[in-house]
């Protein structure tokens, strides 16, 4: 929150000259936030430590910084910042792995204070990561160099997907599939097929089958055969319903998103159906058409992707739009607002037939 206040100080807070899908993006979380703060001052019989609770993730935790991203994207120094980050999360997904404390003894997460949600995602945003960085390291005039490159983040690759099997939560596990398979469609036909060979050699080698993958990832394992099987959503389709209704008792208005708990708020565990809660149903489809639209851009111009930072913001908007499905939502969670507005600036420059050719920025 510091830095976010102190970026848009030294930014001036200048917004002029920003590309038309941020700016309707920034429209509709100011809107939204804004209904839902209004709801929660004025909520009877609210529980207040929540209450503040959910007014500080909504303000100050994820807008505020989208916000101040905003104002200064063309000022970051993207390469240096994604190796930062490429060894914050290796790090952070390793210690917690090691140091985690259990659930069912078979699944895992970082702290008292982060889920197997935020263990999943974090595995994901590094496998993301590790893939993209692996492309532009292949670059690498030095031999010698390359090869240490790739086989840190080869490890780190290895990390992140166990990472995300020992999580055992589906909403990461399918986010980071979409992510990759983005990545994967992104490169060239003569990459695409060694990619597939390199995958099919770790299958063989790995021994898949689903006695090992229940042996390995019992929980996961177990949860997406419940799922496939008996159609279990973890109590979401009772939410989703919840929401619905929502959004018929509400029409045009909308109304409160955030559903606030003694110990803490929660929301309808869909990022689309909470704007919809909070907008209506023309919030919602105008959100839903918005994300479509992103998504089929990024497809049909993938081939003019050329930058690691493009290509990393651009699988990180496919596995926030996937996770959105399962509870990642524009009201509380930073990473899944900065992607999409992210990618709302990569489709601006891949829209005016722009190839952002610098590692370093996006221009």
């Amino acid at each position: 929150m510091v830095i976010a206040l102190l970026s848009l100080v030294g930014s001036r807070f200048q917004f002029s000259g920003l590309p038309k899908p941020l700016v309707y993006l920034l429209i509709l979380m100011l809107v939204l936030d804004v209904k839902a703060g209004i709801h929660l001052l004025t909520e009877s019989g609210a529980y207040v430590a929540s209450r503040n609770l959910a007014l500080l993730f909504v303000f100050c935790i994820t807008l505020l910084p989208v916000l101040a991203f905003a104002s200064s994207y063309r000022k970051i120094h993207w390469m240096p910042t994604l190796v930062i980050l490429e060894v914050l999360l290796f790090f952070t997904v390793l210690q917690g792995y090691l140091s985690t404390r259990g659930m069912d003894a078979t699944r895992f997460e970082l702290n008292a204070r982060q889920s197997t949600l935020a263990f999943g995602d974090n595995s994901g945003y590094l496998l993301l990561l590790s893939l993209c960085l692996f492309r532009f390291v292949r670059n690498t005039s030095n031999k010698a160099a390359k090869r240490i490159f790739q086989l840190l983040l080869i490890i780190a690759m290895i990390v992140s997907v166990f990472g995300i099997a020992r999580a055992g939560s589906r909403g990461p596990f399918l986010a980071a599939i979409m992510g990759a398979l983005f990545i994967f469609f992104a490169l060239q036909m003569r990459k695409q097929i060694g990619t597939v060979m390199l995958a099919l050699a770790l299958i063989f080698m790995f021994g898949i089958s689903s006695a090992k993958l229940e042996e390995f990832a019992p929980v996961l394992f177990s949860r997406m055969t419940e799922t496939i099987e008996e159609g279990d959503s973890s109590g979401r389709d009772v939410l989703f319903a919840h929401a619905i209704e929502k959004m018929q008792e509400h029409p045009i208005a909308g109304d409160n998103p955030i559903i606030l708990l003694n110990d803490g708020f929660t929301t309808y565990h869909n990022g689309y159906l909470d704007v919809g809660v909070g907008l209506g149903w023309l919030g919602f489809a105008f959100y839903a058409l918005f994300s479509l639209l992103i998504a089929i851009r990024l497809m049909t111009r993938r081939h003019n992707i050329s930058s690691t930072p493009q290509l990393f913001c651009s699988a990180m908007f496919f596995l926030s739009a996937t996770r959105a499905m399962t509870g990642a939502t524009l009201l509380s969670n930073p990473n899944y607002a900065l992607s999409i507005a992210c990618a709302c600036i990569i489709v601006a420059q891949l829209s005016s037939n722009r190839v952002v050719s610098t590692q370093n920025q996006f221009e």
